[in-house]
């Protein structure tokens, strides 16, 4: 019994994976093809390793920002604007709420909207409609679009440092452009 001899004399024979003094037999990793191989993270290394220094540092506020800079970017607001045929439709200010809110656009549910212009109401209900076809494609945000809503940017607001958030109630003046109704000027009511 045992292992074949390698030619060697008598006596005990060791396995074919002992090799030498003190060697042990270590078992290897199973390959599996199946499990998404990954890399493990350097932290030392050449260059310092990976994500030690460097990137861009953290955002700054927009009323943070040099006055150059703050006009570049209102600049390509009004280009926007423009190029999506933006037409202030009425000068009265109207209330609402907002009905949802992400980081750079938002709903706007007007309190009375038999109060705003026909354009606008008309614009805004195929506007509104067209939303309520995408969610329910997708499956999302149909309580969004339960009633018409405006659509409003960030930059709309009247007051740049003036933070507006969900469930609160606004002032704004309304327009139309290529892709519906919305709301300038907003601001806290």
């Amino acid at each position: 019994m045992g292992w074949p001899s390698s030619g060697k004399g008598k006596g005990k024979s060791s396995p074919p994976w002992s090799s030498g003094k003190g060697g042990s037999w270590a078992p290897q990793a199973v390959h599996k093809p199946w499990v998404k191989q990954t890399a493990p993270v350097s932290t030392k290394g050449w260059k310092g390793g990976k994500g030690t220094k460097g990137g861009k540092g953290g955002k700054r506020k927009f009323t943070d920002l040099p006055e150059s800079q703050q006009t570049a970017i209102k600049d390509r607001w009004a280009e926007r604007a423009a190029e999506e045929g933006r037409e202030e439709v009425d000068d009265a200010p109207c209330t609402g709420t907002v009905v949802w809110r992400c980081r750079s656009y938002g709903w706007i549910k007007p309190t009375s909207p038999e109060m705003l212009p026909g354009k606008v109401l008309e614009s805004m209900a195929t506007m509104t409609e067209e939303l309520r076809g995408k969610a329910a494609e997708a499956g999302t945000d149909l309580e969004r679009f339960t009633e018409d809503v405006l659509y409003f940017r960030v930059s709309d607001r009247a007051d740049i440092g003036t933070k507006i958030d969900k469930d609160m109630e606004v002032t704004f003046k309304a327009y139309v452009d290529s892709k519906g109704a919305g709301a300038m000027d907003v601001t806290p009511a």
